[in-house]
């Protein structure tokens, strides 16, 4: 912030007082904590069948959904009950909440 607020009346920059903010909760950076995660992941998607950890490369290289069924010749539906429900599946009895587990697609 500048140290100013506009009056509508005058149309003119006023001076105000900036009022501490403090913080809801501490933020922490955890890169003990990111790796292991990150080994997790990968620890999950080698336990995957070759075609399931297929779909889990492509996914993190960016592809999209059509790009993949294309791909593997498979309609969405098959995509999504099939072989992203069974990811799903493995990732929690890997031990990921399902909040944890996005496929950002």
């Amino acid at each position: 912030m500048n140290g100013y607020e506009r009056n509508e009346e005058r149309d003119e920059l006023a001076p105000f007082e900036e009022l501490p903010v403090e913080p809801i909760c501490d933020i922490i950076y955890d890169p003990i904590g990111q790796l292991e995660m990150e080994m997790d992941v990968r620890t999950t998607i080698d336990s995957l069948p070759r075609t399931e950890k297929g779909i889990c490369m492509m996914l993190l290289n960016g592809e999209n959904v059509a790009a993949i069924c294309e791909r593997l010749k498979i309609t969405r539906s098959r995509f999504f009950k099939r072989h992203l429900s069974f990811i799903r599946t493995r990732f929690e009895e890997y031990g990921f909440d399902r909040n944890e587990i996005n496929f950002e697609i």
